[in-house]
């Protein structure tokens, strides 16, 4: 089994941070390798072509200067595609985290939308459960398309 933690810019959602640590939500993709199609240039691929991953949202810590090392890599490549097409672009944008540690369960809350019942507003708090990770280094390829 192969894993990938990744998050993606354009849906950025930073919880917080701590010693200089930014905390943000963050993708873990985990998924057989060996049922990856062989990829071709010029061939279209549709999801089904791929293996189905088991996909949970987690917690991913990055130190400060990495992090701004990763927003600058991503803006150098939002700005490319938007001087080649000279037009707003550049979708995606992924970033996939390499070096990832576990460190430690923990939770976070999230408002979901209910029914209005003229006390809760139409929301509910909902505590989450949640895995940390430390990530030590990035992909520098961002994962971006025209869009």
């Amino acid at each position: 089994m192969t894993t990938k933690y990744f998050f993606d810019f354009d849906n950025l959602k930073i919880l917080g941070g701590f010693k200089n640590r930014v905390h943000l939500l963050g993708i873990k993709d985990t998924y057989d390798e060996t049922l990856m199609p062989k990829l071709e240039v010029g061939v279209s691929y549709n999801m089904g072509d791929f293996p189905e991953s088991e996909i949970e949202e987690c917690i991913l810590s990055i130190d400060k200067k990495l992090f701004h090392k990763m927003l600058d890599k991503w803006l150098e490549e939002k700005l490319d595609y938007c001087d080649r097409w000279d037009h707003y672009c550049g979708v995606g944008g992924f970033i996939y985290c390499e070096k990832v540690k576990k460190e430690y369960n923990t939770h976070i809350y999230e408002y979901v939308n209910v029914e209005d019942d003229g006390e809760n507003d139409g929301l509910k708090k909902v505590k989450k459960n949640m895995i940390v990770y430390t990530v030590n280094s990035f992909d520098e390829l961002i994962d971006m398309e025209h869009g």
